[in-house]
């Protein structure tokens, strides 16, 4: 397996080891970690794509890491520490900022623990990267090619989310907050360069980040099942995020301009023989700080 002496420089100045990352925010997860681990395992087997696996870990007090840790090892992917933790809870946006600085993948597929959009939905939006031009991808869950199985409330609510966001002049997607977001490592470091956001509003931060970047970002309609135990309260958090995106409009109008970022290989994602996935080790030392 592929091991890095690479010191802490920047994404671009690195040349990608493996097709795609899979990023997974977790915080105090060890209830439905497992399941969804498996899942990502069992699909990245059916794939002739390398790839590496890193887990996030919003400073956990459960066994999260010891728990994703053990399932590497049940599934022989020895080596190195692969649960990027953070010292103490500092919110989902500074767990995947931390992820997206210390992924070593041309691609990153962002999604949620909970496995509510599943690893099989990525080849929907990997379509949309093969031109070489296009750097960031959303899933989405309010598409006419969308599939969901939801909460009426949260429908209900993320649907005035999304009028009001377009009452105050943000036009980024019909579905920001979808936890299924792949990325170029291009996309990845030019917004980790410009993130400030630590919350779940870490969503409309990226893709306002990417707007001024004047990137296009293609919106796909995915396979989406509500899981309970989200831990964001659709009201509370929901009228939160809305006074934070208001603050952060006018800094990231200052100080993110047009950007040409260089073309990158698509992800291809074809069918695999072989019956085990070629899942990477990243040894701890290539780490760069949150």
């Amino acid at each position: 397996m592929t091991k890095s002496n690479s010191t802490n420089t920047s994404q671009l100045e690195r040349t990608p080891e493996f097709d795609l990352c899979v990023l997974i925010p977790a915080y105090n997860e060890q209830s439905r970690i497992r399941s969804t681990l498996l899942d990502i395992i069992e699909t990245l087997a059916s794939w002739d794509c390398t790839a590496e696996i890193l887990i996030a870990d919003d400073g956990s007090t459960d066994d999260t890491a010891q728990v994703c840790k053990s399932i590497f090892a049940e599934h022989r992917i020895d080596g190195a520490d692969r649960v990027l933790s953070l010292p103490k809870n500092m919110g989902k946006g500074a767990a995947v900022a931390h992820g997206l600085k210390n992924t070593r993948a041309r691609w990153t597929i962002m999604l949620d623990a909970d496995n509510s959009a599943r690893m099989n939905q990525l080849p929907k939006l990997a379509v949309e990267t093969e031109s070489g031009d296009t750097h960031l991808v959303i899933g989405s869950r309010r598409m006419k090619t969308s599939e969901i199985q939801a909460n009426i409330t949260r429908v209900i609510v993320g649907t005035i989310y999304g009028i009001t966001l377009r009452s105050l002049g943000l036009r980024l997607a019909n579905d920001t907050q979808c936890g299924f977001k792949l990325y170029s490592h291009h996309a990845a470091e030019l917004i980790t360069r410009h993130t400030n956001e630590n919350g779940f509003s870490f969503d409309i931060e990226h893709l306002l980040i990417a707007q001024h970047a004047g990137l296009t970002v293609p919106e796909i309609g995915i396979l989406w099942d509500h899981v309970d135990g989200s831990k964001v309260n659709p009201i509370i958090d929901g009228l939160k995020m809305l006074g934070k995106i208001i603050k952060m409009r006018r800094p990231i109008r200052q100080s993110v301009s047009q950007t040409a970022l260089p073309r990158v290989q698509g992800l291809v994602l074809t069918g695999n023989t072989s019956t085990s996935a070629q899942i990477e080790v990243k040894p701890q030392s290539t780490l760069v700080g949150s």
